[in-house]
Parts: structure tokens; sequence; C-alpha cells
């Protein structure tokens, strides 16, 4: 598989590579993918940018999470299907967010 993160960002490099699309861009979450994004982007020739998301999660579950949120030109939102029915909430109770 892969040796390390760097290796991962180098195979997947030359995987895209090979049907790079025109319109490419390389999108990188903080903290620890931005390092990877970097190398992605220069082997690619692709402009890098960073997806910044938080996670939402469940009341009296730290580790779980319900969905999360993303900023950018439109903020959205993402839902567990299966953590949203699995806990009783609605569609109402998701703020109108995506559903996944």
């Amino acid at each position: 598989m892969f040796r390390d993160r760097l290796d991962a960002a180098k195979q997947l490099a030359q995987a895209v590579g090979k049907a790079r699309p025109a319109d490419l861009i390389v999108l990188a979450l903080p903290r620890g993918g931005v390092p990877l994004g970097v190398v992605l982007a220069r082997a690619l020739g692709a402009p890098l940018d960073m997806l910044l998301a938080r996670k939402i999660g469940m009341p009296g579950h730290a580790k779980l999470a319900a969905g999360a949120i993303a900023d950018g030109l439109v903020p959205f939102a993402l839902f567990s299907e299966e953590v949203l029915t699995a806990s009783g909430l609605r569609e109402a109770d998701s703020l109108g967010g995506q559903r996944f």
C-alpha cells in the first residue's frame, strides 16, 4: 500500500496525472493534508487551496460525527444519514444540510 502519507501523495499524483482534467484544483484539509496537497499540486501543476471544515458532533458522544460543515463561497453542511436515523433526529433537526 503506502509507506507513509508522502508516499501516498506521490502515488496519487501518478494515478491522477494519467487522466488529469484541465480544470483540476487540489483541495487540502488543514493541518495534516496541506503538506500532501503541496506535493500533489506541484506534481500535477495544479493550483492548491484549503478546504476548511469542522466536525458536527453528537451531544454526549465526543467521538461520533453527525456530519461536517465546510466554509467557502457558499458554506454547506453534510450529515450522516445513518447517524441521524440511529439518533432519532429528523431532517428539520439537521439545519437543512445535505444527507450522505
